[in-house]
């Protein structure tokens, strides 16, 4: 299938943002809520879990948190950058609907972060700023 180089819409751009979302930011906070809560143990599980308990109280888990969403974050921020960058220059591109998602330039990161962004309508996870 080939792309073609024409800029999506935004039902197209809400498609990327609503899986990105879901399935990077609020699945990798979910895993981090459910190892605190002691209801995730993969074989390395058990482990971490008991270092959880050892180490840490409520108050720094809630930093922890604040800290892992914030990677989260900006891994993804850094994957839509480096596709707009990378436009046309390498071999890795996303398609959607037929169309390539980098042909929409700045506009990616922005549909991350803002007010009515992809965070604000597609997660589960709104943080406070504070922390």
């Amino acid at each position: 299938m080939m792309c073609m180089d024409e800029n999506m819409n935004s039902e197209q751009l809400d498609k990327l943002g609503k899986f990105l979302v879901e399935h990077i930011r609020d699945f990798n906070i979910d895993s981090f809520d459910e190892l605190v809560a002691n209801s995730y143990a993969p074989f390395f599980g058990r482990k971490l879990r008991r270092k959880v308990d050892e180490n840490f109280t409520q108050e720094q888990l809630a930093i922890v948190r604040k800290i892992i969403t914030y990677c989260i974050d900006d891994t993804i921020a850094e994957l839509l950058y480096n596709l707009d960058k990378n436009n046309c220059k390498s071999d890795i591109s996303i398609c959607i609907d037929d169309r390539t998602v980098a042909e929409n330039g700045d506009r990616l990161r922005m549909e991350l972060y803002n007010d009515e962004g992809w965070i604000a309508r597609f997660s589960k996870h709104h943080e406070e700023e504070d922390v």
